[in-house]
């Protein structure tokens, strides 16, 4: 299922680069999400048990609405027009606040798919100030959307306080997925006004000492954020993306922009990685001075950032795999002495790896 709130930010373009990141049978383990948000990941694993956070709490009023009463829910909400006066009018009755909380949750229903861009933005009183937003006949109740969201969320935690929960909250071996905030790249992309606090750099260092002390005590997580606080996760495997985006004041600034994902999971395609470089250092020649050194390199690059379903098509996934498997052959024919043979067989048990993992990114990319 998909997420059934808009949301700036949000992670429907890379849930798959996300959900790869998990390890093999992550569907049995607790799952943990402390910056809910639009939530497209945890609606897209469904976890059978675990939290979810945010600290809004309006946001979190608005899923146990959906949680306990969607019928009530989809019926308030289907009361309300798209039309600009309604919706400023809307606007200044959920800023008086103080509103039960059905009412609530079904203005900010309408709010999100009615206003700019999904966004969800308030000035330092904690007032709601999304300006009105140009769509051609919104779905405003996504009614079997409310209704699925609702079982999910029944089967996990519903909580709305500071990050750092996770300290009680999370076992070794559960996977916890962190979307903060992102660090603005720029003043004029800082759109992370989710709060009348906001989220600045201190919290950014505070998460991330959160997070070692999660990887201390034997949590598996995985985070995105943008490239300014990568600095703050030396040590873990980071991967570059690309994300589409379409808010920032200048237009031109607008489109797909450089995201990373951080984590501490091992999983296939990292544990090849170390495989090929294992032979290609067996195999250089002050190893063995009888052997030309393979150069792996492109192949390392390709299993670990170009091969991936989230960015390419099924023709690309067929192309690029058939001119790296020719690479390899290539290079593994270089090896002409006699004494080589045991090289060989080591390099051919890499490349039936990349074959099994290059078979399963095509299943992915079918489906």
């Amino acid at each position: 299922m998909t997420a059934i709130l808009k949301w700036a930010g949000g992670k429907r373009s890379l849930v798959q680069a996300i959900v790869s990141t998990f390890p093999p049978g992550y569907e049995g383990k607790a799952y943990h999400e402390p910056f809910l948000g639009g939530g497209a990941v945890f609606f897209t694993v469904k976890p059978l048990r675990g939290t979810v956070n945010d600290v809004n709490p309006r946001l979190v009023n608005f899923y146990r609405v959906v949680r306990d009463t969607p019928v009530e829910l989809v019926a308030e909400a289907s009361k309300y027009p798209y039309e600009r006066e309604t919706y400023y009018r809307l606007r200044d009755r959920f800023n008086e606040g103080g509103l039960e909380a059905v009412e609530d949750a079904a203005l900010l229903l309408y709010l999100n798919k009615t206003g700019y861009n999904g966004l969800y933005r308030v000035n330092s009183r904690g007032k709601y100030n999304v300006p009105f937003g140009t769509y051609r006949n919104p779905t405003i109740v996504p009614e079997d959307g409310i209704y699925a969201a609702s079982e999910s969320l029944r089967r996990v935690e519903l909580r709305s306080e500071d990050f750092a929960y996770l300290l009680d909250a999370a076992r070794e071996g559960d996977i916890v997925y962190l979307d903060p905030p992102y660090e603005p790249l720029s003043r004029t992309s800082n759109f992370n006004t989710y709060s009348p606090t906001g989220f600045p750099w201190s919290e950014q260092v505070r998460l991330s000492e959160t997070i070692r002390e999660l990887d201390a005590r034997g949590v598996l997580f995985t985070l995105s954020n943008s490239e300014p606080v990568k600095k703050l996760y030396r040590g873990y495997r980071v991967r570059i993306v690309h994300a589409n985006r379409s808010i920032n004041t200048k237009t031109t600034a607008r489109g797909p922009v450089r995201e990373i994902i951080v984590t501490n999971i091992k999983n296939l395609k990292l544990r090849l990685k170390g495989s090929i470089k294992k032979y290609q250092t067996f195999s250089t020649p002050h190893r063995n001075p009888c052997v030309q050194t393979p150069d792996f390199s492109q192949y390392i690059r390709f299993i670990n950032s170009e091969l991936h379903p989230a960015n390419m098509s099924k023709d690309e996934v067929e192309g690029k795999s058939k001119k790296i498997k020719g690479q390899i052959r290539e290079k593994v024919g270089k090896i002409t002495d006699n004494k080589t043979e045991q090289i060989k067989g080591k390099i051919e048990q890499v490349q039936g790896k990349a074959q099994e993992e290059i078979g399963k990114v095509k299943r992915k990319a079918k489906e």
